[in-house]
């Protein structure tokens, strides 16, 4: 991809966040939610960023997540899920991936009080079988990064 397309692109990113606006980022502080995040803040659009955690999620990735909200210096709030919560994906099915973003994404919608809420999936992700996607879908969750047609390269 050349870099006046990659430009391009970046630019409407940043027009689709303007017309999102105010929003909630899903974070999990993995590269997608980080650069939605850095898109936003340069953006200066209203937003807050929100991480949900459960017992599938590592100590080391929450003080990764806490480590880049401090240094990337914006609003941030952590959430927790229970086991039980996530019964259906804990029974490890072909679908495990479709409840567990259920879940999460029901209780950060819950948290944006009809806001918008937003998430890092790219064009990259379109190539696999991804049914979390299906769930992110049906609860009308936004993909900036895909709608512009970026990638991780």
């Amino acid at each position: 991809m050349s870099t006046a397309t990659t430009e391009a692109k970046y630019n409407l990113l940043i027009d689709n966040l303007k017309e999102l606006e105010p929003f909630v980022i899903a974070f999990s502080g993995g590269v997608d939610s980080t650069f939605l995040t850095a898109a936003a803040k340069e953006a200066g659009v209203e937003f807050e960023a929100v991480t949900v955690n459960s017992p599938f999620v590592p100590d080391r990735e929450i003080k990764e997540v806490e480590n880049l909200v401090r240094s990337m210096d914006f609003k941030h709030q952590q959430m927790s899920i229970e086991l039980q919560e996530l019964k259906k994906a804990a029974d490890n099915t072909a679908e495990r991936c479709y409840y567990c973003k259920k879940v999460i994404f029901d209780k950060i919608i819950n948290y944006a009080n009809g806001k918008t809420v937003i998430e890092g999936s790219n064009l990259d992700d379109t190539g696999d079988y991804r049914p979390g996607r299906k769930a992110l879908k049906e609860l009308g969750i936004k993909s900036p990064l895909l709608k512009v047609e970026l990638t991780k390269k």
